[in-house]
């Protein structure tokens, strides 16, 4: 959009349209005046073969006729490049014009599109903080391990059952904290639950082995750890008290029968 000329500019370009223009009179004005006075000096009457003979006898009249049409071009030279230098400061301001529309513009998506990724980002933000309260709540062991088996990542259970942080726990192999576990589960089909007795520190766990994708090609492992130690024991006092009614039995001195619905001896 090309901006009117302001008060002070249209000022300016008066002024010098008006002395490009005196001097186009002063420039017509000088063969004249020189002639006229010379018709005078020489007192010839006034008329136009007058004004045509000392034009023709007075070489010095050639010389300021010369003279006024050379400044009579300068003036019309100047009028001419000034005309030029007004166009093209009026393109130059439209360019300009343009050109801040076009910034502004961009300043306009800059700033949609900066808005839009913050929002992006606090959601993903939320998402990941939502994700790790999820994580951290479960009471399971949840250890997550690269491609070479270095763990990357674990939930608070994993800190609280093994007595230790995550700066002791991170980058360190899986098989240094729970020996024994990568070879069953890689031998195994890969979501099959199995018991795999741990260090005597952490009891016995029923562990899960799921891959996950990390970058590429490369894929990691979670491994689940489920606390099965209250089971093993309430496992291991059913068989005591198995094996204590079974000596009560087998060494009772009264005869003891157990009968089927049929009548028939099962046991004595």
């Amino acid at each position: 959009m090309t901006k009117p000329p302001t008060q002070g500019n249209a000022f300016v370009s008066l002024r010098k349209y008006w002395l490009y223009g005196l001097g186009i009179l002063s420039g017509l004005a000088l063969p004249v005046i020189s002639t006229l006075v010379e018709v005078s000096i020489r007192n010839y009457p006034l008329n136009l073969r007058s004004l045509l003979q000392v034009q023709i006898q007075n070489q010095l009249l050639w010389i300021i006729d010369l003279a006024a049409w050379v400044w009579m071009i300068f003036m019309v030279g100047g009028i001419l490049r000034e005309n030029a230098h007004q166009q093209r400061g009026e393109e130059l301001q439209e360019q300009l014009a343009q050109r801040i529309a076009e910034l502004y513009n961009l300043n306009e998506i800059s700033q949609r599109e900066i808005r839009v990724r913050h929002r992006a980002e606090a959601k993903i933000t939320r998402a990941k903080r939502e994700w790790e309260v999820t994580f951290d709540a479960i009471s399971d062991l949840i250890i997550l391990v690269d491609a070479s088996g270095t763990i990357i990542r674990c939930n608070q259970a994993t800190i609280q059952k093994l007595e230790t942080t995550y700066q002791n726990i991170l980058n360190r192999s899986i098989e240094e904290v729970f020996p024994g576990v990568v070879e069953p589960i890689q031998k195994r089909v890969i979501n099959q639950n199995q018991v795999i007795p741990m260090p005597s520190q952490f009891g016995w766990f029923e562990v899960s082995g799921f891959p996950f994708p990390i970058t590429g090609e490369q894929q990691g492992t979670i491994y689940i750890f489920h606390d099965i130690n209250q089971r093993k024991r309430d496992e291991a006092e059913i068989q005591r008290q198995k094996q204590y009614f079974e000596a009560i039995f087998q060494n009772s001195p009264v005869a003891i029968v157990t009968l089927d619905l049929k009548g028939s001896i099962v046991t004595c």
